[in-house]
């Protein structure tokens, strides 16, 4: 009966990927539900720069788009639910009016990946440009009713002076968001079509490290004592950086293993997810054949049905494998 079982929740884990897997991707403008214009934001700043002002000044945002895994967490450990999916596959940044490179519509431009594993984007913007929204290049008037919760993005975040006291994330203010970070906040969510009403806006450090204070201020320690990504915590509370699980089988980095993990390891391989580094891929390996494969969610669903051991293997006698960390 585990056997079927199993075979069973594979062929279901399998289809719901085939069908996902044909859907839209997220830069094909023909595609319904997907605006995105196909032109990344580096394209269009350095077109206008060609074409209208070739001194223009730009200021770097970044943006950690959620993945249901990493990113800010409430006082509950919560996280903001991912905005990938079938029709997305990383961050846009859109801006408008009368301004230097303004997009042709919504969603505007592809944001440049900064760090792929943490999820973080970055955009050059002109100096000009005064609010963005950050999306997931999904635009839900074109879905379907079940599917407008698909598209996901930000309300309008200035980019101008922030005030001492203006915001709990910067106590002492900035005098713009140059080099500075947005991070969703996992709890306010809004209707159908309506964006993230809240936000989390820190300086970014660089590798994914961001805090409240600017590093050339007085309250600036280190990033050690600064940082205030939650992922770069070990369980000591010990500021370590970014380090990805080393539990078997541990695709969604929860530190267990659940089907959980062999749905995220299939929806890596139908390139539905952005792919990990080979490292954290490697250490992770749920069959131990050193790739990602088929193999990998098979075995996940196979141990946690207690058909086998990691190894695959099926002695006469055994106890239910050990799959928690």
């Amino acid at each position: 009966m585990k056997r079927l079982f199993c075979i069973l929740l594979s062929l279901t884990m399998l289809l719901t990927l085939c069908l996902s897997a044909s859907a839209y991707s997220l830069w094909e403008t023909d595609q319904p539900g997907v605006t995105v214009n196909p032109v990344t934001v580096d394209e269009a700043v350095a077109q206008y720069k060609e074409q209208v002002d070739k001194n223009a000044e730009t200021r770097r945002y970044y943006f950690q788009m959620p993945d249901g895994i990493h990113g800010y967490r409430d006082e509950n450990g919560k996280v903001a639910e991912s905005w990938y999916n079938e029709y997305s596959q990383g961050a846009g940044i859109y801006w408008w009016g009368n301004v230097p490179a303004a997009p042709d519509g919504w969603t505007g431009y592809r944001a440049n990946v900064a760090d792929a594993e943490q999820h973080i984007y970055y955009a050059d913007v002109p100096v000009q440009i005064e609010s963005i929204i950050w999306d997931n290049g999904v635009d839900g008037r074109e879905l379907s009713n079940a599917d407008q919760t698909k598209a996901k993005c930000t309300i309008d975040i200035s980019c101008t002076d922030i005030e001492p006291g203006d915001i709990d994330t910067m106590p002492e203010g900035a005098q713009s968001l140059d080099n500075c970070i947005v991070v969703v906040d996992p709890n306010v969510y809004t209707a159908v079509l309506q964006p993230y009403t809240n936000h989390f806006v820190y300086f970014y450090y660089g590798d994914g490290c961001y805090g409240e204070y600017a590093t050339d201020s007085a309250s600036f320690t280190d990033v050690d004592h600064n940082c205030c990504n939650p992922d770069h915590f070990d369980k000591d509370g010990k500021h370590v950086g970014y380090h990805h699980s080393t539990l078997r089988g541990d695709y969604d980095e929860d530190d267990e293993v659940t089907v959980l993990d062999a749905t995220r390891a299939q929806r890596i391989l139908a390139d539905l997810d952005v792919r990990p580094s080979d490292d954290f891929l490697a250490s992770v390996d749920a069959d131990g054949d050193g790739e990602l494969t088929i193999t990998d969610a098979t075995r996940i669903q196979r141990v946690i049905a207690g058909l086998c051991n990691w190894d695959g293997i099926v002695p006469d006698e055994y106890e239910l494998p050990l799959v928690r960390g």
